[in-house]
C-alpha cells in the first residue's frame, strides 16, 4: 500500500522518518516530502496521477494551522484520502481536532510506528479500526473514541532490530543551520541523525514530551548504536552524526563503552549530543572527546537553583556544571547552553543568582528561549486551571503563547517588555565573556525592531573574538 508522510517544517522531523523506515521494512511504499508554501501548488505537484490511499502529518504547535491548511486541501482535493495527524499537538488535542475538523480522519497518540502500521493494514484490508492501538478517530455515530494504548517498547534493539536506516539517505540527512537550529562546529555542514535512546526521565513544568514516552527512558545497547555508526559511514561515505536524544548521556556506563567501542573499531567520525546537566561529568567529557564527540548542548534551563527546584523538580549541580564546561572548553570543544526566559513569579533574588551563575559557567554559546505555554505541560495545564487559556485559543490562526503575558492580562505590555528585558541581559552577560551567540539570541532583537546593524557593531566593539549568526 501507497502511503504519504508529509512535513510543513524546514527539515524532516525525525519521528517521522522512523515511522517511514518501519513501514517500508513492513513492505509498504512510502513517500516522505517536506512542503514548502504555497501548499496548495506543491501538494497538488507531488501526486499528478493518484494519490496515497492514506496520507500521514506530523503535527508541532507552533506550525498546526500549516498542518491543518495542508489536510483540508488533501480531502478537498482527494475526498477518499485519509488524512491522519501525530504528535504532541495532536496526541495533547485529539478530541477538539476530530471534532472541529471534518477533514481530520484519525489521530496517532503517542509513538507512531506500530500504530501507524497497524492503521495501513486495517485502511488496505478495510477492517474495523477500533482494533489499532493508540488511535483517536470518529464512530459512525461522529462521537470520538480512543482505541487501547500500547506500552512503550522498553527493548529497542529488538524493536528496531530490522530496521536499516540507511535506506533511505536522502530522508536524514539535515543542514544544521537549517530546520535543527543547531550551532556549527568546525567543518559540519551536514550532519547524519539518529536517535540511540527515547524518552525523558523528568517532568520539568515546561516540557510536553512525558505525553509521548510516558516518562520512561529505553535505549538501545552499545554494540547496537555502534553498529549503525559504522554502518552508515561505509554505505553513505559520512563521518558527522547527531545524537538526538533527549538525555543521551542518561546512562553513563552505556555511553562509556560506546566510546571505547568507537575506539576500537577505529571509526573516524565527528559527532554531537544533547544531555541533562545532571548527567554529564569530567570523566563523560574526556571519554566522548577520545571518541570523536566535538560538541555537545546542556539543556541548562532554568540557571536558578530555586527555579530549577520549582520547575524542573530537581537540584542543578552548578559547581559540576562549571567543570564540565570548562574542561570543554579546554578539550577546544563546542559547549552550546540553552537557557529560557520568561519564568513566572520570579524576584529579584533569582536573577542576581542567574547572572552570577551564567557569569561563572561561561558556555561557547548560548541559545535564549520565550517560556512558551506548551500544549500538554504542567504550566500549559495550570494555565487552564486559572482560566488564562483554553482550547479555543488553538482555533484561531495564533502564535504560541508565552507565559508570561498570561501571567496576568492586565499587565500583559509590561510582562512583554519584562520579557525583552530578560532576554537582552542574558545576551548581554554572554556577549562579554564568550566566543560566539547563536541565532536564537536575535530573536527578540528583531522583535523590538532595534536598529540590528549597529547593535551588532556595538557588540564586536564590546568583545572583538564574538562571531554572529543567524539561522538560514
Amino acid at each position: 500500500m501507497l502511503v504519504g508522510l508529509l512535513s510543513t517544517y524546514e527539515s524532516y522531523p525525525i519521528g517521522l522518518r522512523y515511522i517511514a523506515s518501519y513501514l517500508e521494512n513492513e513492505g509498504h511504499d512510502v513517500i516522505l516530502a517536506r512542503l514548502k508554501p504555497p501548499f496548495k501548488d506543491n501538494l497538488l505537484q507531488l501526486w499528478p496521477g493518484r494519490p496515497p490511499a492514506l496520507i500521514g502529518l506530523t503535527c508541532y504547535t507552533p506550525g498546526i494551522w500549516d498542518v491543518l491548511d495542508v489536510a483540508k486541501t488533501l480531502k478537498e482535493s482527494y475526498p477518499d484520502v485519509k488524512i491522519v495527524l501525530g504528535n504532541i499537538h495532536a496526541t495533547v488535542f485529539h478530541q477538539t481536532l476530530l471534532e472541529r475538523f471534518p477533514f481530520v480522519d484519525f489521530i496517532i497518540l503517542g509513538e507512531g510506528e506500530i500504530p501507524m502500521k497497524e492503521l495501513v493494514e486495517h485502511v488496505e484490508e478495510k477492517r474495523d479500526i477500533s482494533d489499532v492501538h493508540n488511535l483517536a478517530y470518529r464512530d459512525t455515530r461522529g462521537i470520538v473514541q480512543i482505541t487501547d494504548q500500547l506500552t512503550p517498547h522498553a527493548d529497542l534493539d529488538n524493536f528496531y532490530d530490522h530496521i536499516d536506516c540507511s535506506e533511505s539517505p536522502e530522508l536524514y540527512f539535515f543542514s544544521p543551520l537549517g530546520g535543527a537550529g543547531l550551532f556549527r562546529i568546525g567543518s559540519f555542514d551536514r550532519l547524519f541523525e539518529i536517535i540511540s535512546s527515547r524518552g525523558c526521565y523528568y517532568h520539568c513544568s515546561y516540557c510536553p514530551e512525558h505525553m509521548m514516552s510516558c516518562g520512561k527512558w529505553r535505549a538501545h545497547s552499545p554494540e547496537r548504536v555502534v553498529n549503525m555508526l559504522e554502518q552508515i559511514s561505509l554505505t553513505h561515505q559520512t563521518s558527522k552524526f547527531m545524537f538526538w536524544d533527549p538525555l543521551f548521556t542518561f546512562d553513563k556506563e552505556r555511553v562509556i563503552t560506546i566510546c571505547k567501542k568507537i575506539i576500537k573499531r577505529g571509526l573516524k567520525i565527528q559527532w554531537l549530543f544533547q544531555t541533562h546537566p545532571n548527567h554529564i561529568d569530567e570523566e563523560t567529557v574526556m571519554w566522548v572527546h577520545k571518541a570523536g564527540c566535538m560538541g555537545f548542548t546542556i539543556g541548562a534551563d532554568c540557571m536558578d537553583p530555586a527555579l530549577a527546584k520549582r520547575h524542573r523538580h530537581i537540584t542543578i549541580n552548578y559547581e559540576n556544571l562549571t567543570k564540565v564546561v570548562r574542561l570543554a572548553r579546554s578539550l577546544k570543544m563546542s559547549l552550546r547552553l540553552n537557557v529560557i526566559a520568561g519564568w513566572p513569579e520570579r524576584p529579584v533574588s533569582d536573577w542576581i543568582t542567574t547572572v552570577k551563575l551564567l557569569w561563572r559557567v561561561q558556555p561557547t554559546h548560548l541559545a535564549i528561549f520565550s517560556l512558551y505555554l506548551s500544549p500538554g505541560s504542567t504550566l500549559y495545564q495550570d494555565a487552564v486551571k486559572k482560566d488564562l487559556i483554553n482550547q479555543d485559543y488553538w482555533l484561531e490562526k495564533r502564535k504560541s503563547p508565552y507565559y508570561l503575558a498570561y501571567e496576568s492580562q492586565k499587565n500583559a505590555v509590561y510582562n512583554t517588555i519584562r520579557l525583552r528585558s530578560e532576554q537582552f541581559l542574558l545576551t548581554f552577560i554572554h556577549l562579554i565573556t564568550c566566543r560566539s551567540i547563536d541565532g536564537f539570541c536575535f530573536f527578540f532583537i528583531f522583535h523590538l525592531e532595534y536598529p540590528v546593524s549597529k547593535l551588532l557593531l556595538v557588540m564586536k566593539k564590546i568583545n572583538p573574538r564574538i562571531n554572529f549568526r543567524r539561522k538560514v
